[in-house]
């Protein structure tokens, strides 16, 4: 049987190639792109050789936007932790967004629904999380989606599918106490329509699941096509079948050798066959396909995929008693654990933490905003322009040097406490003397001061 078939499609491109390209099929084309460098690309099976546009401004390395989305129309490339967004369509590469490198969701999960695209969990800022993003193509900026529900516990590298105006996400790992990771064995499905999320079920106890967990899913080459998951793993293809709670093994044969395949990359379906970009043995550029017919005739017997909530309900008592035993206990400790719920500032030192790890976000101009803040009880609108402006500026650039700097310090911070709303870090007053003067003054509910 060969399944993984190499006709007269498949061609080594002479090149060499590794894990750190970026591939992407074109929307309605057999044409695919390998980004080579952070200056040129290639599009295949031509060859065309192109350069990067001088004026892309971005502020990071093009190989590091790897959350890739297509809307059906062009291809969307996101910075591994959010906010820039690099748009590929007819014309080329261009950014398109005014934001800036959030740093907040790394391995998150990106999707695309009705021509929108959103990024789903990931982490950064020391913490997970576990919101929705979307991008504003009218603002060209993201902005946080308002879900309720029973919502996936903050994580990262969930599996995630569009099907049917739901979105449904499984085998994350998740941190409860942002610490400590562990495998989610949940399926979870949010309604686009009315986004509400709802827990449906436990992943069922398998051959498969164990398979797949037996491995870091990150470590899985995964992709979706026709309504289904795929996880390529060694010598295995495995099928998940949402719709129909069903997983399966399509078992690897001398005509399909996963180990021969080395960084593979998903570029699209048709009706007869499944395209994938490679390196071979060789590390040069390798184009194949798998037969659809081939795989059906491959598949192995079938298993359910989760067990519905109803169905675990019974199961779940001893759970809910140890999460209540958890909760008592949290609760005992939760005034010991609270203070570290907030930013501590160690005037001595210069240092600034949050729930005990070192806080390396800040800019020095931010850094001595929030000291002289924690040495001097407050600060004066005139002193924070003069931490942050030249001595050449002129007072309208001074105002707005000052305006950018706590707009970003606040939208730091708004990411250390995982906030959606906007919180009143710092208190305003005006002088005795001079109600013009304006200071502004450490809130104690966010910061302590050492």
């Amino acid at each position: 049987m060969l399944m993984w078939s190499s006709p007269s499609f498949a061609q080594g491109f002479n090149k060499l190639c590794d894990e750190n390209k970026i591939v992407f099929g074109i929307p309605n084309t057999d044409e695919f792109v390998v980004i080579t460098s952070e200056n040129g690309y290639t599009i295949y099976p031509d060859q065309i050789n192109a350069s990067l546009p001088e004026d892309l401004n971005i502020s990071d390395n093009i190989l590091r936007y790897r959350n890739i989305v297509s809307n059906g129309q062009n291809v969307y490339l996101i910075h591994d932790g959010g906010g820039e967004i690099i748009e590929y369509s007819k014309d080329g590469f261009k950014r398109i967004d005014r934001s800036f490198l959030h740093h907040n969701q790394y391995r998150s999960t990106p999707f695309s629904y009705e021509g929108a695209i959103y990024l789903f969990a990931g982490t950064g800022l020391f913490q997970a999380k576990n919101f929705i993003i979307k991008y504003n193509f009218e603002a060209k900026e993201w902005f946080k989606v308002a879900v309720s529900g029973e919502l996936p516990p903050p994580g990262h590298h969930y599996s995630g599918l569009v099907l049917n105006d739901h979105f449904y996400i499984f085998l994350g790992a998740s941190h409860l106490d942002n610490d400590i990771e562990t495998p989610d064995n949940n399926v979870y499905q949010l309604n686009l329509k009315t986004w509400v999320w709802k827990n449906i079920g436990t992943l069922y106890d398998s051959e498969y699941h164990q398979y797949i967990s037996s491995t870091d899913n990150s470590s899985f080459t995964s992709f979706t096509t026709d309504g289904k998951y795929y996880f390529i793993g060694q010598k295995k293809l495995v099928e998940v079948d949402l719709l129909n709670n069903q997983i399966s093994f399509i078992e690897a044969n001398d005509g399909w050798q996963i180990s021969g395949h080395n960084y593979i990359n998903f570029l699209r379906s048709d009706e007869n066959y499944l395209y994938f970009q490679s390196c071979d043995a060789m590390r040069n550029f390798e184009e194949f396909q798998i037969s659809k017919s081939e795989l059906t005739k491959a598949r192995q017997s079938k298993a359910i995929f989760y067990e519905s909530s109803s169905e675990r309900f019974y199961k779940s008592y001893g759970i809910v008693l140890v999460g209540i035993l958890i909760l008592i206990v949290s609760i005992t400790f939760m005034d010991e654990l609270s203070i570290e719920n907030k930013v501590s500032i160690k005037t001595k030192s210069v240092i600034f933490t949050y729930r005990i790890k070192v806080i390396k976000i800040f800019s020095r101009a931010e850094k001595l905003i929030l000291l002289t803040m924690a040495l001097e009880q407050n600060i004066s609108y005139s002193k924070i322009e003069d931490l942050c402006s030249e001595e050449t500026d002129s007072q309208d650039v001074r105002v707005k040097k000052r305006e950018k700097t706590m707009r970003m310090l606040h939208a730091k911070l708004d990411g250390i406490f995982n906030s959606s709303e906007p919180l009143n870090y710092f208190i305003t007053s005006s002088s005795q003397e001079d109600k013009r003067i304006k200071f502004l003054k450490l809130n104690t509910l966010y910061f302590r001061v050492k």
